[in-house]
């Protein structure tokens, strides 16, 4: 529980190509993936608060463009500038001015890529790719999607529970040092 750890926590990521022991006998221990050390944990109640109320400031700014066609519009929020968007007469948003979000304007931080704004949409992808556990939100009540014999692999509330456990860890704490 709480993710980063060492090596032995390591996710080992699409490999197509294993030889640690040198079965090849070509004098190497091959391997072809990439090993990726999970993230830490701790605090992200409070990181993904942050990343919804940034959604929702550039939600409202989009609207802002919207209903203020030929205007720019500069997208800040908590101190963290995402660019200019301006809009048309017809609702037609211009996102090419935006930099360090997608161009919906919706803030994900939780994934290697940034691709799950909140952690119950990072635990649905984590349940599937790590434990082979598939969630029914993802394939449906009652549906066996991977063939495993196993419906309901993880249900609606177990997904809950797992997504409020993980947004009330307690946040990092910095230990005060004598003598610094």
């Amino acid at each position: 529980i709480g993710g980063a750890g060492g090596t032995n926590s390591n996710a080992i990521i699409m490999p197509t190509a294993v030889d640690p022991a040198d079965l090849d006998l070509d004098g190497t221990a091959a391997f072809n993936g990439r090993f990726a050390n999970p993230p830490f944990m701790f605090g992200l109640g409070g990181v993904e608060l942050a990343g919804l109320e940034m959604t929702a400031a550039l939600q409202a700014y989009k609207q802002y463009a919207i209903d203020n066609p030929g205007v720019p519009v500069s997208l800040d929020t908590k101190g963290v500038n995402f660019g200019t968007i301006v809009a048309d007469g017809l609702g037609n948003v211009d996102t090419s001015g935006v930099q360090g979000v997608s161009e919906d304007l919706v803030i994900r931080p939780f994934g290697r890529k940034g691709e799950f704004a909140t952690t119950r949409e990072f635990d649905i992808g984590a349940m599937q790719f790590h434990f082979g556990m598939q969630p029914t939100e993802e394939v449906g009540s009652g549906i066996d999607g991977d063939g495993d014999g196993v419906v309901d692999e993880i249900i609606e509330g177990e997904l809950s529970a797992l997504s409020v456990f993980l947004s009330t860890l307690a946040r990092p704490e910095q230990d005060k040092v004598d003598g610094a």
